[in-house]
């Protein structure tokens, strides 16, 4: 593992993730969480946990880039897509049990579970394209 490549990976794919994330809950979704606002924590609450959520992505960041570099075989963008792809899938049970024990409309789990693909698959090429191994480069970059 190239450790410059890897920790420039993490804060890529950090920047995406966060940046989704917000645009999918505070401005796509916001609508349907209000309709919803007792199934959430109150706003103040969910402010006072930023910082968990912001831990929480950066774990996150970490482990999607941590677990792509030991299968990593240099094969471009694609590989990154794909494994993104394939984790987002992974995700998708949990999105189904936060259905199953909690009150919430179906469309919620649905729509995390497609913008999960997505996020995954956006930053699974960022992940590639940050962490790719250069043929032309003359350091030990």
């Amino acid at each position: 593992m190239n450790g410059k490549r890897f920790w420039l990976s993490v804060v890529a794919v950090f920047v995406v993730i966060h940046l989704l994330e917000y645009v999918l809950h505070q401005i796509l979704l916001m609508d349907v969480y209000m309709a919803t606002a007792h199934l959430w924590r109150p706003e103040a609450d969910m402010a006072k946990n930023l910082p968990m959520i912001f831990a929480a992505q950066i774990f996150l960041s970490f482990m999607f880039c941590f677990i792509f570099t030991k299968g990593y075989e240099n094969r471009g963008v694609s590989e990154g897509i794909r494994y993104g792809f394939l984790i987002a899938l992974l995700m998708i049970p949990t999105n189904v049990i936060m259905y199953a024990v909690q009150p919430m409309p179906m469309s919620l789990p649905i729509i995390w579970s497609l913008w999960g693909i997505l996020e995954g698959v956006i930053a699974g090429a960022v992940l590639a394209k940050v962490y790719r191994k250069s043929e032309s480069c003359c350091c030990s970059c």
